[in-house]
């Protein structure tokens, strides 16, 4: 059953739950589902027709899954476009994939309609916001809506067609079109509640990270149970708690520093928040340290769920709550990214060669989550993949003994020192154990004797104090006096996150060692 089936099935039959819960403002199911058709069939008014590709540009709102209902709908390609682009890398996007509508929030328009001005540009769709903005030539969403026809469109797609275009964040040069199926898209949302009870229509689920990256991924399998969809325009450690206290949500994916802030404000709160309702709490995107780890379960209890993957194969694999142990013999785990999904199969290679459990190389995955390709790009999608069809991840790791991936590092961010291959993960976990240290980035410099050398940038907690020589003596009694680092910059600003909440490395070279090039590693 596919998503239109799944849209009319849970009107139908779950029409007065409530779908969506925005600040004021609620949305049942059932006048989700009518305005889906409308949009969809003002979209199909406008033109548009199956295949055709739309942006979507705003923070999370009420309207946003009512959007990602009426593309599906509508067999039209939807293109989430980031926030924290500039303008002009989002007008690039919507000219590289040929996007026909962009619906914009009305705060960003403006900045983009600048940017928009070839004849063949991507229309605007202006979605008011309440900032009163404004955009001459722009239609108005509500208008449009109202003007169209509440009927299912009468549509059949390919399910094996594109679907939906999730771009890269773009750490290594321009941002790419990752495209999937609905077919691949309906296999991640199966694999990510492989491990814990699928959502039913109890549960409400907080989506504190934006609906255009990996918290999209959950919308379906909500809508399909019936679920309630609690937004957050903008993440805020207290007014999670509060939601997760209030509305007493169930499931929620959040990223290692969202885990980080939201323990420290409940530990600082002058009464307890009550989050006994939660019952899975996903994360990925980023490593986690131990002290943030620990302060999650201490909040949440064993709820914790990780999970590893990419726009181009996700979900690869998984750690379970039973998994996640802080101390005693397989402690050591929690450096893991877990074991391969049920449907997924994942080898260690050099170039073709799979290689024996230990060894480290590049993180190939088979996946029904696997993407079709990358949009417009023959030769970068041919290079995306095996010979026999695995994604090759551009992710450096290895296997341990009982099936337990480890991630060493991207491709890109291997430091060739001295002929010494050093994977900045293994660096930046061993700084992370010191007590001073709330957060580490690893990158190679250039160095006249060793080709590169180690560099650190670490961020202290608050209150402690630790010089450069005592953090690198501390590395080098952890991981040897070739790998540790030979620099450290004590910062006192906040480490570069690109849209996702990873540290890009080459933001941080950039940052500390301006005019240093990228170094591909072997």
């Amino acid at each position: 059953m596919y998503f239109a089936d799944v849209l009319r099935e849970t009107v139908g039959r779950r029409g007065a739950n409530i779908a969506v819960a925005a600040p004021g403002r609620l949305q049942t199911y059932a006048e989700l589902g009518e305005r889906a058709y409308r949009l969809a069939n003002a979209l199909t008014d406008l033109g548009l027709r199956p295949g055709d590709r739309v942006g979507m540009l705003s923070d999370n709102s009420i309207h946003v899954p009512e959007q990602i209902a009426a593309l599906a709908v509508a067999g039209l390609v939807r293109a989430p476009l980031y926030t924290q682009n500039t303008a002009a890398t989002n007008t690039y996007l919507a000219r590289n994939t040929g996007m026909s509508v962009i619906l914009v929030e009305a705060k960003y328009a403006a900045a983009l309609a600048a940017e928009l001005t070839e004849p063949d540009d991507a229309r605007l769709v202006l979605v008011d916001d309440g900032t009163g903005a404004s955009v001459s030539g722009a239609l108005d969403y509500e208008a449009v809506i109202a003007a169209a026809s509440t009927s299912e469109p009468p549509v059949h797609t390919d399910v094996t067609s594109p679907h939906i275009i999730r771009f890269s964040a773009g750490t290594t040069g321009r941002p790419k079109g990752i495209v999937h199926s609905a077919q691949g898209l309906q296999a991640i949302a199966n694999e990510l509640f492989t491990f814990i009870d699928p959502p039913t229509e109890e549960d409400v689920f907080l989506a504190a990270g934006t609906l255009s990256h990996a918290t999209g991924y959950y919308v379906w399998p909500l809508i399909a149970a019936g679920a309630r969809i609690t937004v957050m325009p903008q993440f805020d450690p207290t007014t999670f708690l509060s939601l997760v206290e209030s509305e007493r949500a169930t499931l929620t994916m959040a990223v290692p520093t969202m885990i980080q802030v939201v323990a420290s404000v409940a530990a600082a709160a002058e009464r307890p928040y009550d989050v006994s309702s939660m019952r899975a709490i996903y994360y990925g995107a980023s490593p986690i340290t131990d002290a943030t780890l620990r302060a999650g379960l201490e909040l949440f209890g064993p709820i914790m769920y990780q999970v590893y993957g990419q726009s181009e194969a996700v979900p690869s694999t998984f750690l379970a709550p039973s998994e996640h142990h802080l101390e005693g013999e397989f402690a050591g785990r929690l450096r893991s990214a877990g074991r391969p999904t049920v449907n997924s199969e994942i080898t260690i290679r050099d170039g073709e060669r799979v290689l024996p459990v230990g060894t480290i190389g590049e993180i190939c995955v088979k996946t029904p989550g696997a993407m079709l390709g990358i949009w417009g790009d023959d030769a970068a999608t041919a290079a995306r993949f095996t010979a026999d069809g695995a994604v090759r991840s551009r992710d450096v790791g290895h296997f341990d003994e009982h099936g337990f991936l480890y991630l060493d590092a991207r491709l890109e961010d291997v430091i060739i020192s001295g002929g010494y291959n050093v994977y900045p993960a293994e660096i930046e976990n061993a700084l992370a154990e010191h007590p001073a240290i709330s957060e580490a980035a690893v990158v190679g410099i250039p160095h006249e004797k060793w080709g590169e050398t180690v560099a650190a940038v670490v961020i202290l907690e608050p209150g402690t104090v630790a010089g450069e020589d005592e953090l690198i003596d501390w590395a080098r009694a952890r991981v040897g006096p070739v790998r540790k680092p030979t620099v450290v910059v004590i910062a006192d600003e906040p480490l570069p996150k690109n849209a996702v909440g990873k540290i890009p490395r080459a933001a941080v070279r950039e940052r500390y060692w301006p005019g240093t090039p990228d170094i591909v590693g072997a």
